[in-house]
Parts: C-alpha cells; structure tokens; sequence
C-alpha cells in the first residue's frame, strides 16, 4: 500500500473513531450498502450486550430483523478490526457446515478486501471454509491473534480447543428451521447434542443463541424456558412491541406490518405471521380454534326472521396495559342454530365514548335490519353499575330506544370462551370478512395478548340459552357427528 499522507490517516482515523462505538456505527462505517436504514434501539442493546456483556445470552429475534447481519457478521469484523484478550477465540454455529462455512468465507473475504478496514492486519496463518486464524494489531498497540471457526449443528465439538483456549463465545444462529420443528426426532437430537456437547464447551466462555420461535422443543425455547435453571440471560425481540408499535420503524411501519397481518389472516396463515413477525410460535397442537372452524356469511343469504343481541364487555380505562372495551352484535334466529356475528367493535373508550359506540351500532343495526328485534347486554360490575342510567339518560336526549338489559356473569373468562369452541367446530358461527381482529384472537387463544372481542362474543352464549327444540336437534346432529358433548355449549 502507498505511504498515506497525515491528512489521509486523520480521515482513518476519524472513521475508526466512530465505527468502534458500537456494532451499527460500525455497520454503517463499514458494510452498509443502499438498503441500510437507520437501526433501531434494539441493535444497539444487541450491540451491548455482544460486546460488553459476559454471560450466556438466547434472544428470540423476527424475521428481517437484521440479526444475523449484527451477530454473525459485524462482530466478527468487529473483533478483528478491534481484537481483545477475552475475545479473540470464536466460534460459529449454523444449521449445516455449509451454511457456517459460507457465513465464515464471506467475514473473511470482506476483512481482506477492506483496505480501511484491515490496515491494523499482521498475517494471515489461517484461511479456509471452517477455520481462520489471523494476527492483527489492536487499540493497544500490541499484536492479537484471532481464531474464529465454523461449525454446522450436531458437529463432534465436545472438548474443542485452541492450544490452552477454549472458546470465549459461541454464537448460535438459526441452528434450526421450520422442518426441524415438525421432526419430534431431530428436535430431540439437538437438544441433546446442546446440552451434551455446546453447553459443556463454554464453561469458561459464553454462549449467544439468537433465533426464531420454532416451538417449545426447539433449543432456543427450551433454553428461554429454563433460562434461570440455565444460567442464561433471555430476550425477545418482535417485530411490533408491547404498545403496538413497530419495533424497527425506519425499516417496517406500523401501517406495513398491520396490513402484512391481515394478509396472512386472509390467506388463512396467520401462524406464519406470528412465528416470523412476533416470534411466537402456533402449532395444530396448541390451537383451539382452529382456521378450518371459521366460516363467512354471505349477506344476502341472512334469514329474514333475523333477532338480534348487542353485548357490551365494558373496560373503561384508556391505560396502555388495560383491556379493551368491546361490543359484538350476533343475529340469530329463532328457527336455525347459527349465530352471525353482524358487528363488534374493540377500543380503549371512555365512559362517554363507550356510549356513542353502542350507539353508534345499533343506529347502523337498526337501518340494516329494521323488521328486526335489537336488545343491547351490558355486564355490570361494582364499578361500572351506573353505565345502565347513563345509556338510559341519552336514550331520551336522542330519542332513540331500545331494549337495555343488565347481566353479570361471575364464570372464569377463558372457560367461557372456551364453550364458543364446539360452536365453532360444528360450523355453527358465522362472521364477515372484515373483522380480522376477532379471527386473530381466536387463533391465537389462550396465548394471544387480547381477548376482548370474542369474550364479549362468549357472553352470547348465557344470551341465548332459551334455544328452541327445532335449534336443539339440528345442533345435537352436528355435535353427533364431531364427538363433542351438548351440555358444553347450551
């Protein structure tokens, strides 16, 4: 290289001075390219934690998130352009030696083809497809070596060792995948091969596993699960955080990832969206309602003698952490089992708002549906019993009535929702195609974070006890056919 001029080397090293910093002034400095975009708070805690913490670390990270762009690729660099004593051994872990192998290549080749980056580089002793061993010069003025090899999940690594060393970190990414998780065999042959050889390996280092939710026998959850028993350090990182926003907002906006949502509800693969979106994962095993169970109405196809019940599951708190209030309409009739869920609604309304929204629908019900009988449920609690006289009060301001009833109902929430279930399995309840809300806590019942629209549907089910016998036997038919006893639901 050409001797650089002072002004030449106050440029390098202002560049130095910054990408040292962390892992994503480090990525912009030296491998951004034209789809970078600004990080987000959470690279920079992975950054902290890559490089500054000591202890075993497993997060959960979703889909594009950029992980293995941070862990599996900047700080390796990042350890040869800024080498230290208690991180000069590393090594890689990927599904296959293939893939670990490729992931090692491209670290190297990029650190030998950077002539910004490698100015502080020595001698390279060691370059191939699973080891690399490289002397550079550090911060502190001395030389370091710096190992890093690559390994494929399931390699014989037990007792592995660098001269007197064994390895400082261990990185683990994306040791497995979606069709690992549907193999009981392969998911209980890695587990143990964790357990028996990578968890004895890092008794004097550390180990960073960072993944996806692929289920509670993957590695990564089992070791989230027993993460205290484990020693291990936990954290998950979903695409949309515990507000409801986006967690990377310069990369997905709210407004991409909601409509990304719903178009997996509408393909019927809101499972998908969850386990790459929301690092959760959903299996057949763990659902109880189930995407076969849900059915559409066609409008024109409603029954005239339609009778419908208005429930209200009031919340009135417009705190982040509280439930939402919400209102389900279901139309019925007299002579079939089905329930049509017409309408329902779910916000953080106040006493006032909650108010206008009743309303609200039963005006929209009563022009829609005006040979029909409309009454509105409200479920009362100690707190909430003066919301009846209030509805009543604007009832008369607006001179518009309707029937107004009152209920408490003192069963355990989820086993109430739980009675909708053999409802649903017989094809009994029907609803539009717009209410992506409702199909979404459904699916993911009882591990969703809301349930609000359909435990105000579940109230339905107290409703409308008073079923006739022509609804009793048709409904006792269906049951018949899919094993499911009648008393759960009537």
């Amino acid at each position: 290289m050409a001797r650089l001029n002072q002004e030449q080397i106050e440029k390098i090293v202002e560049i130095h001075r910054t990408a040292i910093k962390s892992l994503p002034d480090f990525f912009y400095t030296f491998i951004a390219d034209d789809d970078w975009c600004e990080p987000a708070k959470f690279h920079y805690e992975l950054s902290d934690i890559l490089l500054r913490e000591k202890k075993h670390f497993a997060i959960e990270m979703f889909r594009e998130s950029a992980k293995s762009s941070y862990v599996l690729r900047a700080f390796p660099l990042y350890k040869l352009a800024y080498p230290t004593d208690d991180c000069h051994y590393i090594v890689i872990i990927k599904q296959n030696q293939d893939l670990a192998s490729a992931k090692l290549v491209e670290i190297i080749d990029f650190y030998k083809n950077n002539k910004v980056l490698n100015l502080n580089l020595v001698e390279i002793k060691k370059d191939s497809a699973k080891s690399a061993e490289i002397i550079v010069r550090g911060t502190d003025g001395k030389n370091h070596t710096v190992r890093i090899e690559a390994y494929g999940k399931g390699a014989s690594i037990r007792g592995l060792t660098w001269g007197n060393f064994r390895p400082q970190v261990i990185i683990m990414d994306d040791i497995q995948d979606y069709e690992d998780s549907r193999s009981e065999t392969t998911l209980e042959k890695d587990w143990e091969w964790f357990l028996g050889d990578v968890l004895f390996l890092a008794k004097t280092g550390r180990i960073f596993i960072i993944g996806n939710n692929l289920g509670k026998k993957c590695v990564l959850e089992r070791i989230v699960d027993a993460s205290e028993v484990m020693q291990f350090q936990k954290m998950k990182i979903s695409a949309i955080d515990e507000n409801g926003n986006s967690a990377w907002p310069t990369r997905f906006t709210n407004e991409f990832l909601q409509t990304e949502k719903e178009k997996y509800i509408s393909l019927g693969q809101l499972d998908v969206w969850y386990r790459e979106r929301m690092c959760e994962a959903i299996t057949p095993e763990t659902q109880m309602f189930r995407p076969e169970y849900l059915k559409e109405f066609d409008e024109e196809k409603l029954p005239k003698d339609l009778d419908v019940d208005i429930t209200v599951d009031p919340a009135i708190s417009k705190k982040k952490d509280a439930c939402n209030s919400a209102i389900v309409a279901v139309g019925k009739s007299t002579y079939s089992p089905n329930w049509y869920i017409l309408d329902c609604y779910a916000d953080k309304y106040d006493p006032f708002e909650l108010i206008n929204a009743i309303f609200k629908m039963f005006g929209e019900l009563r022009l829609k549906y005006p040979s029909s009988a409309i009454r509105v449920f409200v479920e009362t609690v100690a707190y909430q019993q003066s919301l009846k006289y209030y509805i009543e009060e604007e009832m008369r301001k607006r001179k518009e009535f309707f029937i107004l009833e009152e209920f408490r109902d003192t069963t355990d929430k989820e086993q109430r929702i739980k009675g909708l279930i053999p409802l649903y399995r017989t094809g009994v309840i029907y609803h539009r195609s717009w209410m992506k809300q409702l199909i979404e806590e459904l699916l993911l019942f009882p591990a969703g974070k809301t349930v609000d629209i359909i435990d105000a549907l579940s109230f339905h089910l107290s409703i409308k006890q008073n079923t006739t016998k022509l609804d009793l036997a048709e409904v006792a038919g269906r049951m018949e056919n899919e094993k499911i006893n009648l008393a759960q639901f009537i």
